[in-house]
């Protein structure tokens, strides 16, 4: 069992060990992975950046065939002593990895979080409904950002959050920012997911500034609708206060809960 640096020279022997929201960030060198071979197979992986004095990790992955064979032990030998955050949703195959944190002595809290679940279409009938769509359309789209412009809002998603910028922003227009000087003013983070729905990650916006961000929202679902059918799903968990704000404003109390684990 060998670990080795995942860099773009064996990114490859890592397809569908590292998922694919991470990758455009091994090219602009803004990812950490560490990658375990067993015999000669690349066995599993775990993608993670530093937010301070934190090791935060976004990806702790091990293909089914290598666990229980301390693939996963071996993958976080090198943060011993660190302090560890990270968090997941804890449904289909990743719930399996609580009994690996419990017997690592990682201390964690599971709770349920709100699931918003919705269709481009019945987002765009609920703006119309709120009369949110007087207010147009405002905002810069994640493809259309200058050089700087990616710079402040990475720093920006980094500093405050702890968040990589890299995965949304992609050649398709699907995130979208209000940005003034060197301040970010509202965002809303939406990507591709692993299903064939979109993921609503983030939403952002300073106090007082609620009317531009109605307009961005118009503009966000607008661009999207462009690219996507009208019945695609986009999901988004209600675990920030902005983000269950919006979602209960435009659709009501979520009617689906999912268990969260949080390790500090």
């Amino acid at each position: 069992m060998i670990i080795e640096t995942v860099s773009s020279d064996n990114l490859s022997g890592y397809a569908g060990i590292i998922p694919d929201e991470y990758l455009i960030g091994f090219d602009e060198g803004s990812v950490n992975a560490t990658g375990v071979v067993f015999g000669d197979s690349p066995s599993g992986a775990v993608v993670w950046h530093e937010d301070k004095s934190n090791i935060v990790l976004d990806s702790l992955f091990v293909l089914p065939e290598y666990r229980r064979l301390g693939v996963g032990s071996k993958l976080l030998e090198d943060f011993a002593g660190k302090h560890l955050k990270f968090s997941y949703v804890a449904y289909g195959d990743r719930v399996t990895l609580e009994p690996f944190f419990i017997a690592s002595d990682i201390v964690f809290d599971r709770s349920d979080c709100g699931l918003g679940s919705f269709t481009l279409a019945e987002a765009k009938a609920a703006l119309e409904k709120k009369k949110v769509t007087k207010s147009g359309a405002v905002g810069i789209m994640g493809n259309e950002l200058t050089f700087r412009d990616k710079a402040v809002v990475g720093k920006w998603l980094l500093d405050n959050y702890g968040v990589d910028v890299s995965p949304y922003l992609t050649e398709k227009p699907l995130s979208a920012f209000i940005i003034d000087g060197d301040s970010v003013r509202s965002a809303v983070l939406l990507r591709i997911g692993e299903s064939d729905a979109l993921d609503l990650d983030f939403v952002y916006t300073t106090p007082g500034n609620e009317i531009a961000f109605a307009g961005l929202l118009n503009r966000v679902f607008a661009e999207n609708e462009k690219l996507f059918d009208k019945d695609i799903r986009i999901e988004m968990l209600l675990a920030t206060d902005e983000g269950k704000k919006l979602y209960e404003g435009l659709f009501g109390e979520a009617k689906i809960k999912v268990p969260m684990i949080v390790a500090e």
